[in-house]
């Protein structure tokens, strides 16, 4: 399903009201005596996750999170009143119009939705009002409620979320009714075979295929019982690779693995393969959010060596990344001589990240052959998502400068950006 926009509401109120149980996370903040609804999400199918029971109450704040019926959140959105922890809680900024799109299981892009164990449709409610809300400033501390040090904090455990880079911005409404027909439960590559494990309801007579630029093969399903779907790799895993599960022209789960639609890491996703061929993986994907080229290791100007920490600096803030020393801006394996990838060049560039990056992040640094370049290697710089961010580059904390990764370039971020980092990794 492509994303549909411009729906009715009541389309999406005639599929909730039969539901029996729905999984409702509610925050609200008071304004000019009324309570304003800032955050709403409903889940349909199965519990989330991390929803847990909640009710925390602030003096301009409160959330909570509880189950109740299609019925009654049917009622919440047509009168766009709620009623919760005995305050009545207004929607009178929600619009009457809906946007729609269906998400695999597991999916991650969501900045304000945790992963799902089942595909799902989410459905988008939007708010009249333009501009960002005014939400409480400073610290949540009540007596009876945990503390948290901002509302974003408060609003991302609630969620059960990290929010990597963003805010909240009070207008986080949305809907997700899960499909429990069937769901891609883990994909391992392996050199010569692909592993799908499938599983669910509805199985029967739907196909697994692997996908790609090019025709793949496919399985039709026959029973409704779990199963792992083999597919034969006899050149590898095939250029745009991605498997999905469907049932006639309609797709019920997925999973990319292949550049320029596998974005980021999936927890559910694993490769089994030689070091040359994750070389030639991250080759062929590209310089993008986690891969950055560099023809040469760095010199001895403080400016060659800031081009290579900044962006260390930046896959540490973020979700971890790879620098590939012996590959050409254009993609191009042209290697390094083996002095430039000895043990005593492999010792400077860890003492290059130990000096330059504050705090000091995980990472490895791996030399491999490079491919039909006798004689000559790539250094493979691995970046562990970091742990305490946020992370900066320099020699000195008066020359300190926080990056983040924006596709494949390296940006300086402002001290706001960096506050935000740290506010959601600690939630």
């Amino acid at each position: 399903m492509a994303i549909t926009s411009n729906l009715p509401l009541t389309e999406l109120l005639e599929q909730l009201k039969p539901e029996p149980r729905l999984w409702v996370r509610l925050a609200a903040t008071e304004s000019d005596g009324r309570w304003i609804a800032r955050l709403l999400e409903v889940t349909s199918g199965e519990q989330p996750p991390h929803w847990t029971p909640r009710r925390w109450e602030y003096p301009e704040a409160f959330f909570v999170a509880a189950v109740r019926s299609g019925t009654q959140v049917v009622r919440w959105l047509t009168t766009r009143k709620a009623r919760a922890l005995s305050r009545s809680v207004s929607f009178d900024e929600l619009d009457d119009t809906v946007s729609c799109e269906r998400r695999e299981s597991g999916w991650t892009g969501g900045i304000a939705y945790e992963p799902l164990r089942w595909p799902c449709e989410q459905w988008q409610l939007v708010r009249s009002q333009s501009g960002r809300p005014q939400l409480p400033f400073g610290h949540l501390v009540a007596a009876s409620s945990p503390s948290f040090v901002s509302f974003d904090a408060a609003a991302a455990s609630l969620l059960g979320v990290q929010l990597n880079g963003w805010t909240m911005s009070g207008r986080e409404f949305g809907v997700r009714r899960q499909d429990m027909r069937a769901r891609i439960v883990r994909v391992r590559v392996r050199p010569a075979e692909l592993h799908v494990q499938v599983e669910g309801g509805s199985l029967r007579g739907c196909v697994a295929e692997l996908a790609g630029d090019h025709a793949g093969p496919s399985t039709r399903l026959g029973t409704n019982r779990p199963r792992t779907v083999r597919f034969p790799l006899p050149e590898g895993l095939p250029d745009g690779a991605w498997v999905l599960l469907k049932q006639g022209s309609e797709w019920l789960d997925r999973r990319f693995l292949a550049s320029p639609y596998a974005q980021q890491p999936q927890a559910d996703v694993e490769f089994e393969v030689e070091p040359l061929a994750r070389l030639d993986a991250l080759v062929a994907g590209g310089e993008g959010p986690l891969t950055e080229f560099k023809a040469e290791m760095p010199a001895d100007g403080d400016e060659s060596k800031r081009r290579v920490m900044k962006t260390v600096a930046a896959f540490a803030n973020g979700v971890g990344g790879y620098i590939l020393f012996g590959v050409s801006d254009a993609g191009e394996v042209v290697g390094l001589t083996s002095a430039a990838s000895d043990p005593q060049a492999r010792d400077r560039l860890a003492g290059l990240v130990s000096a330059w990056i504050a705090p000091l992040p995980g990472f490895a640094i791996d030399v491999l052959p490079a491919t039909d370049r006798p004689g000559r290697s790539v250094v493979i710089l691995t970046v562990q998502e970091g742990t305490r961010p946020p992370y900066a580059a320099g020699t000195l904390p008066t020359n300190y400068v926080y990056y983040a990764r924006r596709g494949a370039t390296s940006f300086p971020i402002t001290p706001d950006e960096v506050g935000a980092i740290v506010r959601q990794r600690s939630a």
